[in-house]
């Protein structure tokens, strides 16, 4: 069982202790094999070498040996069966499983239903309304940072301070300094003047 399980077959097999059977499942959901030429439509099936020791000492031989005395098996099995939608009543889906994502919407189904369905998308007008009040109060907060900067007095005898000054000064004369040098940088700037 090991070997199958680190196979790439996407096939699982343990042991069931309570129905003292081995048990093979598809690792992945769905109906993968439409072929009834191929196993007689079953999802797992086996040939080969060691086919014999899969039908006869796993007893997994339940179903039909096709064709008779072949060696190959179709076994009794519980398929997988694909989630199956119809999307804006003319586009049907049949995904293997069961989730799936269309036109940005996640749609996760949990139960078959017996019955139609009705999933109703509308637009979130307080979310869109919310978005744009955030948008403008924002852009409000940009407008007036500007304008205060196209405002901001020009210290020209302030001029950028060099290692060598930096170290004869303590660090917040250094700070007050900095900002008192880089104050009125865009003032009156026709270029942010125009964007406004």
């Amino acid at each position: 069982m090991k070997k199958i399980n680190d196979s790439e077959l996407g096939i699982r097999a343990f042991y069931d202790s309570t129905a003292d059977k081995v048990v093979m499942e598809r690792t992945v959901t769905g109906d993968f094999n439409k072929d009834p030429h191929t196993f007689l439509g079953a999802e797992i099936g086996y040939n080969g070498t060691n086919a014999g020791f899969i039908a006869n000492v796993l007893q997994m031989k339940a179903g039909a040996e096709s064709p008779a005395g072949s060696g190959v098996w179709k076994t009794t099995e519980t398929g997988g069966t694909n989630a199956k939608f119809t999307y804006n009543s003319s586009l049907t889906v049949e995904p293997p499983t069961n989730e799936y994502k269309i036109n940005n919407i996640q749609f996760n189904f949990k139960q078959v239903t017996a019955g139609e369905e009705t999933v109703t998308v509308g637009n979130n007008t307080n979310a869109a309304f919310d978005s744009i009040v955030k948008f403008v109060n924002k852009y409000n907060e940009m407008i007036e940072k500007i304008n205060g900067k196209l405002d901001e007095k020009r210290y020209r005898d302030y001029q950028p301070l060099s290692d060598d000054e930096k170290e004869v000064m303590e660090e917040k004369q250094i700070e007050l300094w900095e900002e008192k040098a880089k104050s009125g940088l865009i003032r009156n700037d026709s270029t942010i003047q125009w964007i406004e």
